[in-house]
């Protein structure tokens, strides 16, 4: 019998709440789900059918490797317990319970209630390659047709404009290239056209005031914020090694100047006496080595260089971010706009006329089907849930969601349709760990985890409650140490979206044999960088100066 920790005891037996669990490496994941989803079938007082929970994993080999061991787990309870009429029941339906992929979720979905949504039966799914084929197919007819009806249209039509504005040489590609881009961010969003459509609106600004107020504008000086947040953590990091024995105490000074200046910008809430201090911000001098320093170079080196890199970085971010008075920001959004809106509108004709191409095929991507499966659930008008959708709220007891930082909107708007969310109920399970996520190229939203994540309460009696499991039981200390000093400074809001010291470093799980004295069991860091020997030289040496 497994010992549990007080964290992984308390995951396995919570009930009758949305949780997310947030599991670093190492921690008892797997483990800790099977033994949860055990222990919901043996309840004494509740206990349930495998087949009315949902598991979702991200891979079919993770949901296999799941099945498999919820059935040992099963079969292990029925040794113990051979008459046991409940485990029986268990052992034959956990073949046809829904521990699956989302993608086969889905096509369940589809495939049960296909007649809703007016969809042939006997649609099946194409692969990768085919899937390809079509879209270049289509892409190709759709802007032979764009080319027709603007050579109709004469110098009534915008057009030619965009393509002038974007196209490379004599090939429309890049153009191409730029509205299939945009298709598949559209597919991670539950109603494609509508976040479409939001683009353009986003660039509806008439005026100063209509900027200050818009959506654009929150998101710039957010990211300002966390920029000057991190500089001003940097700068309390090399005032601590100014401070330490033979430390350069000499730069203390200064760097407080600097602390100072970043704590003025963050004092204020009113955006645009944020946004007028951040452009107006300006360096004074970090101060001198005396001579006859007999102190620790690498440290004075270390404070120094990290000071210079600071510099450089919000330096950068005011010639990115603050060079534009508000006037100019405005006209420079309204010159875009039509090209913004262009883009859009070629993008939703390739959309239909894709679609309309593979119901004539009745052939279907993965996308196509978790947006059917959608339609099935919600009412596209409306945006309430269907009466189908009803009905898995009443059958499915626990949705639990595996790999959870994979997730993207679409996928979570689905799960949570097919949850007790709706009508009061708290039966949503959601686990990973954020800094795993890797599939921003297929459009997952890590911020979904994360919005939970500093949302949720570390209180077993709240309905939405988090649970941190931390303890790594696969590493040493040593290596447990490393990677905390490194992604201390490495992992943060600006560079990843991720504050690893708030709530995501490691802690030690395991205890293992003593390392013999003369072992070198240090940690060795090697960093690479693509590109040029030169850029990756500079590259290397930057992130090590910065440790």
């Amino acid at each position: 019998m497994p010992q549990w920790t007080d964290d992984q005891q308390q995951v396995i037996d919570s009930r009758e709440k949305n949780m997310l669990v947030s599991a670093a490496a190492g921690s008892g994941k797997t483990a800790v789900l099977v033994e949860r989803i055990i222990q919901r079938i043996l309840d004494e007082e509740k206990p349930i059918d495998v087949d009315r929970i949902v598991v979702v994993t991200f891979t079919k080999a993770a949901a296999a490797e799941m099945r498999e061991r919820i059935l040992l787990a099963i079969n292990g309870k029925l040794e113990e317990d051979p008459g046991n009429v409940h485990l029986m029941r268990q052992a034959t339906l956990v073949h046809n319970a829904q521990i699956t992929t989302i993608d086969s979720f889905c096509n369940y979905i589809v495939r049960n209630h296909f007649h809703e949504i007016d969809l042939e039966p006997d649609y099946r799914i194409g692969d990768e390659g085919e899937m390809l084929l079509m879209r270049r197919s289509v892409m190709d007819a759709m802007m032979q047709k764009e080319y027709e009806a603007a050579e109709e249209a004469g110098q009534d039509t915008f057009f030619y404009s965009f393509m002038n504005a974007y196209v490379r040489g004599n090939s429309d590609q890049a153009v191409t290239d730029m509205i299939l881009r945009l298709f598949d961010k559209a597919q991670s969003y539950p109603w494609p056209k509508e976040w479409l459509q939001s683009l353009v609106d986003a660039y509806e600004v008439t005026s100063t005031q209509d900027l200050q107020e818009s959506a654009w504008f929150a998101f710039l000086l957010d990211r300002l914020r966390i920029q000057v947040e991190e500089a001003k953590a940097k700068t309390e990091r090399l005032m601590d090694l100014c401070r330490q024995p033979e430390g350069p105490i000499f730069y203390e000074k200064g760097l407080q100047q600097d602390l100072l200046l970043y704590e003025d910008i963050l004092a204020f809430d009113e955006k645009m006496r944020f946004y007028d201090a951040f452009r107006d911000l300006k360096y004074g001098a970090i101060g001198r080595k005396p001579r006859g320093y007999d102190g620790d170079e690498v440290l004075l080196n270390r404070v120094k260089d990290g000071r210079d890199a600071i510099k450089k970085s919000m330096e950068k971010a005011k010639s990115d971010y603050g060079a534009f008075s508000l006037e100019e920001i405005v006209r420079q959004m309204q010159q875009i706009q039509p090209f913004v809106r262009e883009l859009v509108r070629l993008t939703i004709h390739f959309m239909d006329d894709f679609a309309a191409y593979k119901r004539n095929k009745n052939v279907m991507d993965f996308n196509d089907i978790e947006h059917f499966a959608l339609q099935i659930l919600k009412d596209q008008r409306t945006k309430q849930t269907t009466p189908t959708a009803r009905e898995f709220q009443a059958y499915y007891q626990e949705i639990m969601i595996d790999e959870y930082q994979d997730s993207n909107y679409i996928q979570e708007e689905i799960l949570s349709s097919v949850s007790k969310e709706e009508i009061g109920g708290h039966n949503m399970f959601m686990v990973g760990d954020v800094k795993q996520s890797i599939y921003r190229f297929r459009n997952a939203k890590p911020q979904l985890f994360l919005e939970k994540f500093y949302s949720y309460e570390e209180d077993l009696q709240a309905d939405n409650c988090l649970i941190t499991l931390d303890q790594n039981f696969r590493s040493r200390k040593e290596i447990i140490d490393s990677v905390n000093f490194l992604f201390d400074r490495i992992m943060t809001p600006n560079f990843g979206d991720i504050d690893y010291q708030k709530g995501h470093r490691l802690s030690l799980g395991a205890q293992y044999e003593k390392i013999p004295e003369r072992q070198d069991n240090r940690t060795e860091f090697i960093g690479i960088q693509t590109g040029s020997k030169e850029k990756e030289a500079t590259f290397v040496a930057s992130k090590i100066r910065e440790l």
